[in-house]
């Protein structure tokens, strides 16, 4: 491992003394510290200095940190302060000594169905409010489950999703078993990318294996595009459930909040989950970030027994990553402090007051005093109605045969509309809408309509539906980097992907020799898993280290991001965070109408002066 940016008893910001380096995640040092004002143990976390270097991912980092300090949700983990320090730029945040679902997975041990609803139920819970708070984590994996003192689970790095995603140079194994099958089809990220993760991560802590065990990335991202989740015997009851947030079409998956529901459904029918344990060995853990961290940073430990209460260690690993600046109160250690969990007291042996509501009592009449007292008359009005209910019959027949009486409909026009769009028209409109085949298209978004039968303006009962299955994927070849032009480009051409070498387009690279490849370009997409068949993608060769005059695309100075796909709070966060403008333009625009964008001026990637206004078509 490298040299790490700070040595044990530094302080941070004359406030946080470095104690021990944990280890090296894809986007930060992480430390265990000390907050000598509220004498409390904390986690430092610092951004790598090869992502420092870039300006963007320095104010997107600041960004992250502002928006994450306002988030306040039981099973989000804090974040508590942030800064810059020696060139270097950190983030505080709540140390979390229980340790992660990754770590207990790991050990062999497998969740009974009660916990797994549990912890499923709080953390959709958790995806709930951070999606309507316009927060898409897009890697969620279960070293990102970190449990506290109580064994409360929180999600932790939210501030870090996405950040180093431009600079990304490859993927390993573990980075793809829980991307969704839009990602994995190169779509960018979405609240039910989030929702499909989590059901994976369940069917795991349930069975203790992947629910897609390939042994490689290209084979788990297959498999999980054409393959439905599997069926096992463990996950009893929420087998339907886990069925439905795996959905591969995301328009017909549940969402965040449709999943909290009914889990919660099955949490009361089973009893709660018992304390997650705290390790006893008082060795430090390599806990809580992501799995790619190096190997000689991990720490042997005690393997806990599943589900007994242990005593806490004195300095363990497990972090969080949230922050919370209005949260910081108390003084107390993060491992004197036994439960930071609000809940409402309920007095379980007082039973409800409930008092009876009257009923009034139905008169007892009796039916010969009834016949009785009919006067004579009553018959013959009777035999009158019906009279006049039998012409009613015979001239609505007529009507109806005339056509005055027709259940069809003037059919709307669907063409380019998402799916949950034109199931919202087509409703309105009294006529029953029906998805006749799926089909590839390199011009609308996946999920929407490409075409319909009968056209618009016609007069129907029903109409059929032809739905995008967005581009035919082709998966990027393994085995690129270090390669030959001429080698790359023709292993490139025979998945059907064209490739180029300019030669402008070079990267500095200290394991990459000169001349060799360091990078496949698509867009503003560094490493690409897959890319629509038939697209062209730009090979970056090597420089050498730090010899390069060019750099490759992403690096280049501000780059428009990619709007598209994306929903009104997903727009609204990427603007924020990257520092451009925009107005729409569309059937909904300039209002709360539209829900996605379908294209954007300038395109992707394309360089832009920041500040500068992008227009997004929306519909």
């Amino acid at each position: 491992m490298a040299a790490s940016t700070f040595s044990p008893g530094h302080v941070l910001a004359k406030r946080y003394q470095i104690q021990e380096l944990i280890g090296v995640g894809t986007t930060a040092e992480v430390y265990i510290a000390e907050d000598l004002s509220l004498h409390r143990t904390i986690v430092a976390k610092v951004l790598l200095p090869e992502l420092a270097a870039h300006n963007d991912v320095r104010n997107e980092f600041r960004d992250h940190i502002v928006r994450g300090a306002t988030l306040s949700h039981p099973s989000i983990a804090k974040i508590f302060d942030g800064g810059q320090d020696s060139g270097a730029y950190f983030m505080i945040t709540e140390y979390l000594p229980g340790g992660s679902l990754a770590e207990l997975i790991g050990e062999g041990q497998v969740l009974s169905m009660a916990d797994a609803a549990k912890i499923g139920q709080d953390i959709a819970s958790a995806l709930d409010y951070l999606a309507r708070e316009g927060f898409v984590l897009g890697s969620l994996t279960p070293a990102k489950l970190l449990f506290d003192q109580a064994g409360n689970i929180r999600i932790a790095d939210v501030a870090l999703a996405g950040l180093a995603d431009n600079y990304r140079h490859d993927f390993t194994l573990n980075q793809v078993r829980y991307l969704s099958p839009e990602q994995a089809q190169g779509l960018p990220a979405t609240e039910k990318s989030d929702v499909y993760a989590l059901a994976l991560i369940i069917f795991e802590a349930l069975t203790g294996e992947h629910a897609f065990p390939g042994n490689s990335a290209e084979q788990v991202l297959r498999d999980r595009i054409t393959s439905p989740i599997p069926a096992r015997g463990e996950l009893g009851t929420l087998d339907m459930v886990l069925a439905q947030a795996t959905v591969p079409d995301p328009a017909m998956r549940v969402d965040a909040s449709q999943l909290e529901q009914r889990l919660s459904g099955i949490v009361e029918t089973i009893p709660s989950y018992s304390e997650i344990p705290a390790d006893s060995s008082g060795d430090p853990f390599d806990w809580g970030f992501e799995d790619e961290v190096e190997e000689e940073q991990s720490f042997e430990e005690v393997a806990p027994t599943p589900f007994k209460v242990r005593e806490l260690p004195e300095r363990g690993a497990a972090i969080g990553f949230n922050p919370d600046a209005v949260q910081i109160s108390g003084g107390r250690r993060a491992r004197d402090v036994v439960n930071t969990r609000d809940f409402q007291e309920v007095n379980d042996e007082q039973e409800p007051i409930v008092k009876a509501r009257p009923v009034p009592r139905r008169p007892m009449i009796d039916s010969d005093l009834v016949s009785a007292s009919r006067p004579r008359g009553s018959r013959r009005g009777l035999v009158l109605a019906s009279i006049v209910i039998v012409v009613l019959l015979i001239a609505g027949g007529g009507m109806f045969v005339a056509g005055m009486f027709s259940s069809s409909s003037t059919v709307p026009s669907l063409v380019g509309k998402s799916m949950t769009d034109a199931s919202s028209l087509a409703a309105k409109a009294g006529i029953t809408l029906t998805v006749s085949s799926h089909a590839h298209s390199t011009s609308v978004p996946v999920n929407d309509i490409i075409s319909q039968t009968p056209a618009s303006g016609t007069s129907s009962k029903s109409v059929n539906v032809v739905v995008s299955d967005g581009p035919l994927m082709t998966t990027i070849p393994a085995g690129l980097k270090g390669l030959d032009c001429v080698g790359a480009t023709a292993k490139l051409a025979r998945v059907g992907v064209v490739a180029t070498c300019p030669a402008t387009q070079h990267v500095a690279s200290a394991t990459v020799a000169v001349g060799r490849v360091a990078e496949v370009l698509y867009n503003s997409t560094v490493n690409p898993v897959s890319v629509p068949s038939g697209a062209h993608v730009i090979l970056a060769l090597s420089s050498g280290k730090g010899t390069g005059t060019t750099t490759t695309t992403t690096v280049a100075g501000p780059a428009v991001p990619n709007f598209v796909g994306m929903s009104p709070a997903q727009v609204n966060a990427l603007s924020a965070s990257s520092g451009y403008y925009y107005h729409t333009v569309g059937v909904h625009a300039g209002t709360k109408g539209w829900t996605r964008v379908l294209s954007q001026s300038p395109a992707a990637g394309s360089p832009l002066k920041k500040h500068s206004t992008i227009t997004l078509n929306v519909n």
